[in-house]
């Protein structure tokens, strides 16, 4: 029998604001609720494609809702009310993830929560994508058309999948999966 896996979705809020930032700081940012019962978004909307009782209920009695994700398309909707003052804004960070059993999550919670995680995983991300887009690094005194080349090729890359080598011992220039058992060759995919 194969074995359950629990997944999940941890979000979290870092305001910014003119003077201070909390992206990458040492201070533990905020979990939001998530609300996972599609019917508290969208209602009796099977199509999923208007939130009918988000729109026509306060979020304050949303979240005081039982939710039930049993049976049917879960969602993962974070949800949170606040005011913006001039020169402010909110950054919404999530993550998604699995884990063999429920008590597992707030292991990984604990590590999200800490200061510097998401500003480490956004520079992984970065190098991640620099690598997989290096084959069209384009020089024109255009950095729009640049960047516009760049994206091009990875939307194309992701929706027709290309070997990607990920893992294994880095800096010997072996990339032979046959030599070192840690390399994996991953198809790319967005779909």
């Amino acid at each position: 029998m194969r074995p359950q896996i629990f997944v999940f979705t941890l979000v979290l809020t870092l305001f910014r604001s003119r003077s201070k930032s909390s992206v990458g700081s040492s201070t533990k940012a905020p979990l939001l609720p998530i609300m996972y019962d599609t019917n508290l978004v969208f209602g009796q909307d099977t199509t999923l494609t208007y939130p009918t009782k988000f729109t026509s209920t306060p979020l304050a009695t949303l979240l005081t809702k039982k939710q039930s994700g049993a049976a049917k398309t879960s969602s993962a909707f974070a949800a949170f009310t606040r005011v913006l003052e001039p020169g402010e804004s909110v950054t919404v960070v999530s993550f998604f993830g699995k884990a063999p059993i429920v008590t597992d999550v707030k292991g990984y919670v604990a590590t999200v929560q800490k200061g510097g995680f998401t500003k480490g995983k956004l520079g992984e991300m970065r190098t991640i994508m620099e690598g997989l887009t290096s084959a069209v690094s384009t020089s024109t005194n255009s950095p729009l058309f640049n960047s516009h080349v760049t994206q091009m090729y990875l939307d194309n890359f992701l929706r027709g999948g290309v070997p990607v080598m990920l893992g294994g011992e880095k800096g010997e220039g072996r990339r032979d999966a046959d030599e070192d058992k840690e390399l994996k060759v991953y198809h790319t995919f967005s779909r």
